[in-house]
């Protein structure tokens, strides 16, 4: 019987794993922690500087007994300011995936992140004022030649920040959700 977050087949399972904001651990130059709305309101990372460096790790494992299919990030956002029609977001993702005890400099934390770039196009079709919300889906490729994820990985670690502020200038980071699938 599938859990909470998880969709089975006879012979697939996929699972999102959610990640809390608080658990986001936030670089020398951070983005700000605010609240929007009022009943409730809701815990955001305001981004608004190419400088802001938001992080997170989740640890493994990755369903040991099984071949990973599908491997992506999605993130909840919402716009801060109103934007135009086409304006768009302009992010850069790096993250690492390492191994327990290898023994090998390949599979630790100090390897060479790959770098996933995501532009997001704002529309008017899906809202332009400050609040709408949008999500952003990114595929990783699971066969990087850093960074591959295998049913045995320890963890993965993401760095989220934006390249350019000349479209979409600022934006609230609500949640993000790590999404893979296994064949077993």
């Amino acid at each position: 019987m599938a859990k909470f977050g998880e969709v089975t087949t006879d012979t697939t399972l996929t699972r999102a794993v959610v990640v809390q904001i608080d658990n986001l651990r936030l670089g020398v130059t951070a983005p700000s922690l605010e609240l929007r709305g009022t009943t409730p309101s809701v815990p955001v990372l305001n981004f608004s500087s190419v400088n802001e460096l938001g992080s997170f790790t989740l640890l493994g494992p990755f369903d040991g007994d099984t071949t990973l299919l599908s491997f992506s990030l999605v993130l909840e956002i919402a716009l801060s300011t109103n934007q135009l029609n086409g304006d768009t977001l302009n992010l850069d993702i790096n993250y690492i995936i390492w191994e327990h005890e290898s023994g090998s400099s390949t599979s630790s934390l100090l390897k060479t992140s790959t770098l996933v770039q995501v532009s997001k196009t704002i529309t008017t079709a899906e809202g332009l004022t400050s609040g709408d919300t949008y999500s952003v889906s990114i595929p990783f490729d699971k066969d990087d030649v850093n960074n591959p994820i295998l049913a045995t990985s320890t963890g993965v670690c993401f760095e989220i920040n934006m390249t350019n502020i000349a479209g979409v200038s600022e934006f609230d980071l609500v949640g993000l959700r790590l999404i893979y699938t296994a064949a077993y």
